[in-house]
């Protein structure tokens, strides 16, 4: 790692750490459901993309996140627009009756 990615690692917070938690159970939760077929995963997913965009912003407003991984910035783009991918198709899932 370089500098840049050290300061930005020790600067995370408890609450940084919790977020990232909360996110990756949204998503598994959503997952789950969605191979169960289940109408909530459409709410979960959205809920979980509404938060990585939340946190993502306030890493780049409060740190010097962007600055950090700006080799890394088209994976970051890529694992959002596969996040709204995956709401995408489970909208359409549910709008097709499929999910219940």
């Amino acid at each position: 790692m370089n500098s840049a990615q050290q300061a930005y690692f020790a600067s995370l917070t408890i609450f940084d750490h919790l977020a990232t938690i909360l996110l990756a159970f949204i998503n598994i939760v959503a997952a789950v459901l969605l191979f169960r077929l289940r109408r909530t995963a459409v709410v979960l997913f959205a809920a979980a993309l509404t938060l990585n965009v939340i946190l993502s912003a306030r890493a780049l407003l409060t740190s010097n996140w962007f600055n950090t991984f700006d080799e890394t910035g088209a994976s970051v783009l890529a694992g959002v627009i596969t996040a709204l991918a995956v709401l995408l198709y489970s909208i359409r899932l549910r709008r097709r009756a499929i999910l219940y």
